[in-house]
């Protein structure tokens, strides 16, 4: 039925400020973007994210999709935020899972990080 992954999609008050949010701090390159739909696709691991604009009286607004990206070094990658002045969570790990943390983009949007030392991308 599925034959491969397509986009996260995110509904934000301003698809222009989330665009250019996510170009300058996350290392996406931006798809297009128009005052109501913006996409951006990230450098490295080619993930689309998609942004739907919404209004403050929107009330139908769905629980918020949560990405996760791999990272090799979980604790250069949460510093990394930290420097950027994001705020993350604690780094942690969950019945003997891998270690993962997480941060909110500008718009209040779940992003998480989870550790994979071998993880390639070939």
């Amino acid at each position: 039925m599925f034959d491969a992954y397509s986009h996260t999609m995110f509904y934000v008050l301003d698809v222009s400020k989330t665009v250019i949010w996510y170009v300058e701090k996350l290392g996406f390159q931006e798809l297009f973007i128009t005052e109501h739909y913006g996409s951006v696709r990230h450098k490295v691991s080619g993930t689309r994210i998609d942004f739907h604009k919404m209004s403050h009286t929107d009330l139908s607004r769905p629980f918020p999709a949560t990405p996760n990206f791999f990272c090799t070094d979980l604790n250069t990658s949460v510093s990394k935020l930290i420097k950027m002045g994001i705020d993350t969570e604690p780094v942690r790990s969950e019945g003997g899972g891998p270690r993962f943390s997480s941060f909110k983009d500008c718009e209040g949007n779940v992003i998480g990080l989870v550790e994979q030392p071998a993880f390639h991308t070939a």
